[in-house]
């Protein structure tokens, strides 16, 4: 299927979004996990909201994970998008190119660089994204089994439960997953998107402020103890 220049683009954001909250809460969930032990006594005051907040940042990291991987013929995902450029390579050529970026003052630089993505580039990032690869298919199943899907003969038979993703093999599905979508991005308008979250750090000051409220209560009781006992 041939799609414009314009659809074209609209894809590229469209997957951006779920491989860069897939990131961005990958990345909050590996945080609050290593605050845990630095901060036991102020997450202990509100162990509900903060076990419950912490698993959903990694329940929506793979389940963000697991839609830029999908396999679904519908579906946007990185084997779809390596699919459509295969079919549309038209899309990347360099008069296009000039014609994308004619107000940028870098176009004459930029396009000295080949722009048209070759068959082994494509060839290669399809392989990594399709079920061939054993950590795919490993996500795949998991999707189909226990995150999209609850199957009924594993709540029956839980030794039949398929192994977990470690984090190590989710932090390089998304790191790779980012940079095959990045590299298409440059080739197709010089830009890419940065996997770094404005603010990632703000979980620092919240639980530094629950510290400094609860030393502030524990001098208040403790001047109360002392004037009235």
């Amino acid at each position: 299927m041939k799609y414009t220049e314009e659809e074209f683009k609209k894809l590229l954001e469209g997957l951006s979004n779920d491989l860069l909250n897939a990131s961005h809460h990958f990345k909050l969930y590996i945080n609050l996990q290593n605050a845990l032990s630095k901060y036991e006594r102020e997450i202990n005051q509100c162990v509900a909201f903060w076990g419950l907040t912490i698993d959903a940042h990694r329940e929506i990291s793979i389940l963000n994970l697991c839609r830029a991987y999908d396999h679904n013929q519908k579906s946007l995902s990185l084997k779809e998008l390596i699919q459509i450029i295969q079919g549309n390579t038209e899309l990347f050529d360099i008069s296009k190119f000039r014609e994308r970026l004619k107000d940028n003052m870098y176009v004459d630089s930029l396009a000295k660089t080949p722009r048209e993505p070759t068959t082994e580039q494509l060839t290669e990032d399809l392989s990594f994204v399709r079920t061939d690869n054993p950590l795919v298919k490993k996500l795949t199943i998991l999707r189909g089994n226990v995150i999209a899907h609850t199957n009924k003969g594993q709540v029956l038979s839980p030794k039949s439960n398929p192994d977990p993703l470690t984090w190590a093999e989710v932090e390089l599905l998304i790191s790779k997953g980012l940079e095959i979508y990045n590299k298409y991005c440059s080739l197709f308008y010089a830009q890419t998107h940065s996997s770094t979250l404005i603010g990632e750090d703000d979980y620092k000051h919240v639980l530094k402020y629950i510290r400094l409220g609860m030393k502030a209560r524990d001098f208040a009781n403790q001047i109360e103890e002392e004037l009235y006992y």
